[in-house]
C-alpha cells in the first residue's frame, strides 16, 4: 500500500502478513493445536478457522502432540496451517514462505501447494523460496531465479523462465525439462558422471 512496514501496527502487519520458516522453532513445547491458534491470536481473527486448519492438512489426530515431538514434515504443516489461520485468506494479504515443504512427503506437499494456489486464485499475495524444481514450475505463475551470489539471472513466467537451459547454468549441472501431455512440467537432473566418466555401478543395493 506504498507505505513502509514500520507503519502498520503490529496486529495489523500480522492480519497482512503471514511468513514459514524452512525449520520452525519454539521456545516451549506447545501442542499442535496451540501452536496453530497462535496465527488467530496474532491476527486478532475468529479462532475456530484453527479447527478447519487442522482438517485441512491433516493435523487433527497430532493436536495435542507437543509441537517438539513432530518430524520436520509435521512441523512445516503445523507452520503452514497456522499462517493459513492467521491471514485468514484475505485478498489484502501476502504469505511468505521459505522452502515450505521442504521435508514433508509427497501427499502433503501437493495437498500444502494446492492449499497455497486456492489463497493466491482469490488475491492473496504468495512469495515461496523453494527448491524442488518441478514444484515450482507445476505451481508458479512468475519465477525468480537467483544465482550463487544472489544476482538475479532470469524473472518473469515460469514457463518461460524454469527452462533447462537457464537452471543447468545456475545449478551447473544438466537438467532436462520433460513435458507430460495433459499434465505438468517435470525438471530433472542429469548426472554427466563427472570429470572420469560414467560411474561404475554399486556391487550393493543403496537403501
Amino acid at each position: 500500500d506504498n507505505k513502509p512496514l514500520s507503519a502498520f501496527p503490529p496486529r495489523v502487519r500480522a492480519r497482512r502478513i503471514a511468513f514459514i520458516e524452512q525449520r520452525p522453532d519454539l521456545a516451549f513445547d506447545f501442542s499442535v493445536e496451540r501452536v496453530i491458534g497462535f496465527g488467530a491470536y496474532a491476527a486478532g481473527v475468529d479462532p475456530a478457522g484453527t479447527g478447519e486448519a487442522m482438517d485441512r492438512f491433516e493435523l487433527r489426530t497430532l493436536k495435542a502432540a507437543p509441537y517438539g515431538s513432530l518430524s520436520v514434515g509435521q512441523q512445516q504443516r503445523v507452520s503452514i496451517a497456522r499462517a493459513w489461520v492467521q491471514i485468514a485468506r484475505r485478498p489484502d494479504s501476502c504469505l511468505l514462505a521459505d522452502e515450505p515443504c521442504s521435508a514433508m512427503d509427497p501427499r502433503h506437499t501437493l495437498l500444502t501447494m494446492h492449499a497455497v494456489r486456492e489463497l493466491a486464485a482469490i488475491g492473496v499475495g504468495v512469495g515461496i523460496v523453494i527448491h524442488d524444481l518441478s514444484i515450482a514450475a507445476r505451481f508458479a505463475d512468475r519465477a525468480i531465479v537467483l544465482g550463487s551470489r544472489g544476482e538475479l539471472v532470469r524473472e518473469g513466467d515460469a514457463h518461460a523462465v524454469l527452462t533447462g537451459e537457464v537452471l543447468s547454468g545456475v545449478f551447473q549441472t544438466p537438467i532436462l525439462r520433460h513435458e507430460i501431455p495433459g499434465s505438468h512440467a517435470v525438471l530433472t537432473a542429469i548426472d554427466p558422471g563427472g570429470a572420469d566418466g560414467p560411474h561404475e555401478a554399486p556391487s550393493r543395493d543403496i537403501l
